[in-house]
């Protein structure tokens, strides 16, 4: 009996609106779902949801919940519940062609304030069981403040400031050559011997290659932070 193996999605973001993410087994295979749709769920199968803070604090801060689904929306509107105590509804949808390309994608996180009145929070709640899916009013050609309308219909909408998002890599060299760093001393050494090292990073395939000077200086680094 074949069996797939469980997606793990590694997110990664900054408040300046820079994004990162990869899949760890992007080629899993599953026939399409009840709806027809491409089955995320079962390609992410059971785990954590695990989200880490770096607020400028001594330590970082994480929280954890399980996983529902599979279904990435709903398992974030159960992470902000049940981690962070924060009741939200949370909407994804990517369209996708019948090449399996990514023709579309959007999503919302809608979070009341602390002073929402219950008739505030009825009307949000009627609103989105009328909406349609993210992934059809992407089709629609709805963009941010689109979506943001159909949601919110008989609300009066303040925008009180926007963020565009991009994707843009935090790797360089010398943050792998610190990853290197951190491998012990029987693998530097072996690398040494080897002359050469590639190390690609996952998030966006940029390759680094480490000639053999470049090496033998990581391993000496290596050596007087043990020595210290």
């Amino acid at each position: 009996m074949a069996m797939a193996r469980s997606v793990k999605l590694r997110p990664d973001a900054t408040p300046e609106g820079f994004v990162r993410g990869y899949v760890d087994e992007p080629h899993v295979n599953l026939p399409l779902n009840a709806l027809g749709k491409i089955d995320v769920g079962g390609g992410i199968g059971q785990g954590m949801v695990s989200v880490t803070r770096f607020t400028g604090l001594k330590n970082p801060v994480t929280g954890s919940s399980e996983i529902t689904d599979g279904e990435i929306a709903d398992d974030l509107t159960k992470y902000l519940y049940v981690s962070e105590q924060t009741p939200s509804s949370v909407g994804l949808g990517v369209l996708v062609n019948q090449e399996f390309q990514c023709i579309g994608a959007g999503g919302f996180i809608i979070q009341p304030l602390p002073d929402a009145t219950d008739e505030c929070i009825d009307k949000l709640e009627a609103n989105l069981r009328q909406v349609n899916s993210v992934s059809h009013m992407v089709e629609r050609g709805l963009d941010a403040k689109g979506i943001i309308a159909e949601l919110l219909q008989g609300f009066d909408i303040h925008y009180m400031t926007t963020t565009e998002l991009a994707f843009k890599c935090q790797c360089s060299k010398e943050r792998i050559s610190e990853v290197l760093l951190s491998l012990g001393h029987k693998d530097l050494q072996s690398l040494v011997n080897d002359g050469h090292a590639e190390v690609c990073c996952h998030f966006c395939n940029e390759n680094y290659q480490f000639d053999g000077q470049e090496l033998q200086a990581i391993f000496d680094e290596a050596m007087k932070r043990t020595e210290v």
